[in-house]
């Protein structure tokens, strides 16, 4: 499904993250299903997290204040409350903030696997459509750019995101249906 620009009262864009690609830096590890808020210089330069597949990476900046939520969101059985309990947890308005989306290579409808409940995968498009319910100032997007799995970085003290660059950080699982089971495969 295509990404709609929605209301024009916002940016929506498309960035090509590996024109700043970086290696894993140091700073705060969002694991998979997890989030962090975070302020510079309270809280350190960056925030990342590695790994997303099927997963969507959202971060949240007000850049006035220096402040970011980083998201490595997996599965969800609400998205809207999902969506709306990150927005307060940053601070409940985004009117001021950029919104970053970011996929992986696949979307887990794309791969059916027996027994799972791919409703609690949200899509870019079920996620975008959430998120320009609270009105960023700006929604910038990105699908891949063929790393998988891919990781994120967010730059607190420059309000940029990056791409990491991923070989040899960690492993990723992977579904073998041969094998009906999830497999460990290196980065």
């Amino acid at each position: 499904m295509a990404f709609s620009e929605g209301s024009t009262r916002r940016t929506v864009r498309s960035v090509d993250l590996t024109e700043t690609l970086i290696p894993a830096p140091q700073g705060v590890k969002v694991p998979p299903g997890h989030f962090a808020v975070l302020t510079y210089p309270d809280n350190g330069r960056f925030v990342y997290t590695l790994g997303i597949i099927t997963c969507k990476g959202i971060v949240f900046n007000d850049a006035s204040s220096r402040k970011a939520l980083l998201c490595h969101l997996m599965t969800t059985g609400n998205l809207p409350r999902t969506i709306d309990y990150l927005v307060q947890t940053f601070g409940g308005d985004l009117t001021r903030s950029d919104v970053y989306l970011i996929g992986g290579m696949e979307e887990a409808q794309d791969f059916p696997i027996e027994g799972e409940d791919l409703t609690r995968w949200p899509t870019m498009q079920q996620v975008q459509d959430e998120i320009l319910r609270h009105n960023p100032q700006g929604f910038i997007y990105n699908r891949t750019q063929g790393y998988v799995p891919r990781g994120i970085a967010f730059d607190l003290k420059t309000n940029q995101l990056h791409e990491v660059q991923h070989q040899g950080l960690e492993l990723y699982f992977r579904y073998d249906p041969g094998m009906a089971l999830w497999t460990r495969h290196p980065i």
